[in-house]
């Protein structure tokens, strides 16, 4: 059973994860302009103050 899950898990692992660099290169050769939005930050926005040891 842990055999047929290992092998399971790995189905289309490498085929997602080539997705992205194939992509790029398409973009590439096709001379498109990379496209950068913002990233807006969440979480804490300030940060706290650290006591002095």
């Amino acid at each position: 059973m842990r055999l047929l899950a290992g092998l399971l898990e790995n189905v289309g692992y490498r085929q997602r994860h080539a997705w992205f660099p194939l992509r790029g290169l398409v973009a590439a050769l096709m001379r498109r302009t990379p496209v950068w939005t913002a990233m807006p930050r969440t979480g804490s926005t300030e940060a706290e103050p650290v006591p002095a040891p």
